[in-house]
């Protein structure tokens, strides 16, 4: 069941991110345009990307952490997620990033799910794993920070908005409350009975 709710996931987002790359003029974060009142931007422009090497690194990303996920992450949660994500690391660009006139791509959103998913490590007693996984992330968005001329730029072939990255790591416990929080026991009792 598990892989079946990841496997709806990463179609689902697949989906809409294979048609969004038709339109990246239209649905890319871009200032201007946003000034202008194209709001969706705000949240459409992480679902478009670069090019098509940007599309897939993204995807791969996405797709090895839906393998990764527990059996109780559902579908609803992982798209509203990724909107509400999305939403707000734009919001953050427009406060914080005044200089940055446009942007797209998935990764902001990614690497906040690859944090939630640590402290969901964390939060099982899985230390290891949780350290790798977490040094990695801080590691790759030092790298891109650090070495703007890396590998990750080339083969998206723009600058990697690096800042993306952090907003989506500061917003990693958000993120881990909103897909990973169990139900409190007065739920479980009130689901009980209601179903008595």
């Amino acid at each position: 069941m598990s892989y079946l709710r990841a496997i709806g996931a990463i179609m689902v987002l697949s989906t809409v991110m294979l048609i969004a790359q038709a339109y990246p003029e239209v649905l890319q974060y871009h200032r201007t345009k946003l000034a202008q009142g194209e709001l969706w931007r705000l949240v459409t422009g992480h679902f478009t990307h670069s090019n098509f090497n940007h599309l897939c690194l993204n995807l791969m990303g996405l797709g090895l952490w839906a393998i990764l996920q527990p059996k109780t992450l559902s579908l609803p949660k992982v798209l509203s997620l990724s909107l509400f994500l999305a939403l707000i690391i734009s919001l953050l660009f427009w406060v914080l990033n005044p200089h940055l006139q446009w942007y797209v791509g998935y990764s902001g959103v990614l690497y906040s799910l690859f944090g939630a998913w640590v402290f969901y490590l964390i939060g099982n007693h899985e230390y290891f794993t949780a350290l790798v996984f977490g040094l990695a992330l801080m590691g790759k968005t030092f790298w891109d920070a650090l070495y703007p001329d890396s590998l990750s730029q080339q083969l998206i072939a723009v600058p990697v908005v690096y800042q993306a990255h952090w907003y989506g790591l500061l917003l990693s416990p958000l993120s881990a409350f909103w897909l990973y929080r169990r139900p409190s026991t007065m739920d479980t009792k009130a689901s009980g009975l209601q179903n008595d």
